[in-house]
């Protein structure tokens, strides 16, 4: 084969890849729930989709597991900033969170840009595993840790009540 034609098989398969949708790393057994638009002024932050076992949601207390919730980045944020972010939302929340899952979490995400995405699976309400454009970035497991992580987002107090509504179908 000539290398112009390597290069452009090359090519080709790595523009397939990169169609597929991002929410691949979300288990094949699980249903989309909804989704919605995180914005911030006149700006798309993310697109956020939310999955459960059987495309329904009611709390977080009720859920079945596992869930998932996948994120696709419309702007540059920096890994570090979406870990401030995620403390201070804890902190708003008031919800209790162990100091080591904001060290994991800076260990784990990286910096996103538009079309990145990071997918959360819980597995339970105490473990989940994140996912960085298909890949594994890791699992953080603790006491009620993925039922922590998904209140920002899911919790009736969330600072985006829209977007909930959106995820949930409510």
């Amino acid at each position: 084969m000539s290398p112009t034609r390597t290069s452009l098989g090359t090519l080709l398969l790595a523009l397939w890849l990169a169609a597929l949708p991002a929410a691949a790393a979300v288990p094949e057994q699980l249903q989309l729930v909804g989704s919605g638009k995180a914005r911030w002024l006149t700006f798309t932050l993310y697109n956020a989709e939310l999955y459960s076992p059987t495309g329904n949601f009611a709390s977080l207390e009720q859920s079945d597991y596992p869930l998932a919730l996948s994120i696709t980045y419309q702007r540059t944020i920096a890994g570090q900033r979406l870990v401030d972010a995620t403390a201070l939302e804890w902190q708003r929340l008031a919800l209790a969170h162990r100091h080591e899952w904001v060290t994991e979490l800076t260990a784990l995400w990286p910096d996103v840009g538009p079309g990145d995405n990071i997918t959360f699976v819980a597995h339970s309400r105490d473990n989940g595993e994140f996912f960085f454009n298909r890949q594994p970035l890791g699992t953080i497991q603790g006491e009620r840790f993925a039922t922590v992580f998904l209140a920002i987002w899911l919790s009736p107090e969330t600072r985006d009540p829209r977007l909930r509504a959106a995820l949930t179908g409510a």
